[in-house]
């Protein structure tokens, strides 16, 4: 069984992010924070789920150089038209695209690397706090048997789960991506049935 690092509960980042309740339920539009900036050191590892997909998992850590997120990623079209089909109301800036679904987390995505930075927000309890050892073993659990994304509390104490999508855009690919992404979205809630670190 693989481990993971402590330490990636603090990345620095500059702001916050598209924010989710457990359950997938969506936050009124008021509630949401769109992060403008983050700080990465390195790529952590790069891994090869089928032979159509193939995602990188960026690692978030503190002291690093600054990484800019404010440009909605390539293909920005063609990905919030998969997005609709896939039940998710769409809206797209300048600086990112935002999808909201009813029963899925709400996602953010970026221009990363010249790929896709797929962000989604957990807001967490007051147990993170209280009890931020037992927070962080069940965000290594969740990490140790995702596939394609990974996990870790930021420096507000809110849950990160997030992914990079390897251009150019292809439907079966992205849409390989996608149920990746929500099988780490489901594995969080299930590792948090006990220790209830996530609303």
């Amino acid at each position: 069984m693989g481990s993971v690092n402590l330490g990636l509960f603090t990345n620095g980042r500059g702001g916050g992010g598209v924010r989710a309740y457990r359950d997938g339920s969506q936050l009124a539009s008021s509630q949401w924070k769109i992060s403008l900036g983050r700080k990465a050191r390195m790529i952590k590892r790069r891994l090869s789920l089928s032979s159509t997909v193939t995602i990188a998992i960026v690692t978030i850590l503190a002291g690093s150089s600054s990484l800019a997120l404010a440009a909605k990623p390539d293909q920005a079209a063609d990905l919030a038209k998969h997005l609709e089909f896939a039940g998710y109301t769409v809206e797209t800036t300048d600086e990112r695209l935002v999808a909201k679904h009813e029963e899925r987390s709400s996602l953010a995505l970026y221009k990363l690397r010249n790929g896709v930075l797929m962000q989604a927000y957990f807001i967490s309890t007051d147990k993170v706090e209280a009890d931020r050892a037992a927070c962080l073993e069940m965000t290594n659990r969740a990490n140790t048997r995702s596939t394609a994304a990974h996990s870790y509390f930021d420096k507000q104490g809110d849950l990160v789960l997030e992914a990079w999508y390897q251009p150019p855009y292809d439907r079966k690919r992205f849409a390989q991506f996608l149920d990746h992404f929500d099988e780490a979205r489901r594995t969080l809630v299930e590792e948090d049935e006990t220790t209830e670190c996530l609303n």
